[in-house]
């Protein structure tokens, strides 16, 4: 909610994610030369997250790494 003369940024939710990322790369990093399994541990569905909500990276390496595969864990 915001009050009288106060604008919602819309962004802002986006720039603190931003300012919260940590990225280490070490200097034996190799990238992907194939198709990996993607173990997605999965929280059960209740009110507040349902079932249609996307989680995890399976789908993106899906779609960069054709042949990926994944197993979803819930409990």
């Amino acid at each position: 909610a915001t009050g009288a003369g106060v604008v919602a940024d819309p962004e802002v939710g986006l720039r603190a994610a931003r300012r919260a990322q940590r990225v280490t790369v070490a200097e034996t990093f190799t990238p992907l030369d194939r198709a990996p399994y993607v173990a997605a541990l999965t929280p059960v569905a209740n009110i507040a997250v349902g079932d249609e909500t996307p989680w995890g990276v399976a789908a993106e390496l899906s779609r960069l790494l054709p042949g990926t595969e994944t197993g979803s864990f819930s409990g």
